[in-house]
């Protein structure tokens, strides 16, 4: 059996957890303390004749890391470079990620949505602050620890203070959670989170994406033009003030938009006694079903609401995404 590599004489590097758009992640063992680790290994053919732009924004991953100190915010280990490979070590989380849990159990109670909602808008308080931000904000990229604990990470699309941000007409992030100033090739700022996190909170409550298509093109028209559906009718039980704080996050128009992590966070705080641990009732909506795609539309048919309708052009360059490999814990 051959043995396996080390890295930076500490980090046995095993199996291959997930690759993405941007590397690749495996799991480690730490050789001075004995625990699972998560190695992260930055993915250079990406980035074609531009590789010093990629080794700079994996850094950026790192820098950022290191200044997020929270306790729902993966933390790193260490950093390493070794044979022209650049790493980044981190805890491995053996509760895998929300995408896993949803793809596996369907809609949360409203009471474990709303608490695990209430400590990433905390986490994303955070970032925030220190000028951070996330701009990939989705289930795939919110780890869970052994006890569900729900851990941010993935911070290779982020903009931190020391970067220059996107040039206008480039988006980054993925499709089904980029606001609609993406598509018209505004750079995203902190409201750019803010709509992402309400995307994956109606995701959360219905076990569905609110805005879905068979292509980037009908993506962009259902953000863009289509209202949001109505959550009284997937998530029956949901009280008003949660219905409307969606809604909020989910405005089009990004001056209208809630306009603070921090603001969220209070009004998710308030909720916390509106809400119980009832098993979850979806109501038979046969609008859009969950399936095992989730970007494709199963029906034409939207709900009205309160929230206004946009019709403006797609501007922009392709997003990243990336595909889980079984059993990987860690966004690529």
């Amino acid at each position: 059996m051959p043995e396996l590599p080390v890295i930076a004489n500490r980090f046995i590097l095993h199996t291959l957890l997930r690759q993405g758009g941007m590397g690749e992640v495996y799991r480690g063992t730490d050789q001075h303390t004995g625990q699972l680790v998560a190695i992260k290994k930055l993915r250079l053919d990406v980035f074609g004749s531009d590789q010093q732009s990629g080794i700079e924004r994996f850094h950026r991953e790192g820098d950022a890391l290191r200044a997020l100190d929270h306790p729902n915010i993966i933390k790193i280990i260490a950093t390493a470079e070794e044979d022209n490979a650049h790493y980044i070590i981190m805890p491995y989380a053996p509760g895998g990620s929300l995408a896993d849990l949803l793809r596996d159990s369907g809609p949360m109670s409203l009471k474990q949505a709303v608490q695990m909602a209430l400590d990433l808008a905390d986490a994303l308080t955070r970032a925030h602050r220190l000028g951070i931000i996330h701009r990939d904000i989705k289930p795939d990229n919110v780890l869970l620890a052994a006890d569900h604990t729900p851990l941010l990470s993935d911070f290779g699309l982020a903009h931190t203070p020391s970067s220059t941000l996107t040039r206008t007409g480039v988006m980054v992030g993925t499709y089904l959670y980029l606001p609609p100033e993406a598509f018209n090739g505004q750079a995203l700022d902190t409201r750019g989170d803010i709509w992402a996190f309400g995307v994956m909170l109606f995701q959360m409550i219905t076990g569905q994406l609110p805005f879905v298509g068979d292509s980037v093109g009908a993506i962009t028209m259902a953000v863009l033009g289509r209202p949001v559906p109505d959550l009284k009718l997937l998530r029956t039980d949901a009280p008003a003030p949660l219905t409307t704080l969606i809604y909020r996050m989910l405005q089009k128009d990004v001056t209208q938009r809630i306009q603070s992590m921090r603001q969220v966070g209070v009004e998710l705080d308030s909720l916390l006694n509106l809400v119980n641990d009832n098993v979850t009732y979806i109501s038979p909506v046969p609008e859009r079903r969950v399936s095992s795609n989730p970007g494709r539309v199963s029906s034409e048919t939207d709900v009205p609401n309160n929230i206004p309708q946009s019709a403006t052009p797609f501007v922009g360059q392709a997003a990243r995404t990336g595909s889980p490999v079984a059993g990987g814990w860690m966004l690529g």
